[in-house]
């Protein structure tokens, strides 16, 4: 059983479109047949990810961690999974103000 793993670098929300974008774009980048081929399937798997994550770590949360995605002996992606989870929280909130300006000379 073939698998094609891929980290997920700048945190993003396990149910939005970024999840599925990066996520399409690391396998579009690594076996592009599965994106001609099983499109299809490779979403709906995502989007399972995506809200079984959810559902462990509630919702509103931005991850990290790495992709791992089996296939079957055609090629077809079966299964998707996350490893080395990251979730990342909100910390602080700045209400004032941040802004920077060019010099004119």
């Amino acid at each position: 059983m073939e698998t094609v793993e891929f980290e997920i670098l700048r945190p993003v929300n396990p149910t939005g479109r970024s999840f599925i974008r990066y996520c399409y774009g690391a396998m579009a980048a690594r076996r592009r047949e599965v994106i001609d081929k099983y499109r299809r399937e490779y979403v709906r798997l995502l989007q399972r990810l995506g809200y079984k994550i959810e559902d462990k770590i509630g919702s509103g949360k931005l991850i990290t961690g790495k992709i791992i995605v089996e296939f079957d002996e055609e090629g077809k992606p079966i299964k998707v999974r996350i490893e080395e989870l990251t979730v990342w929280e909100k910390t602080k909130v700045v209400n004032e103000p941040v802004e920077v300006e060019l010099a004119l000379e």
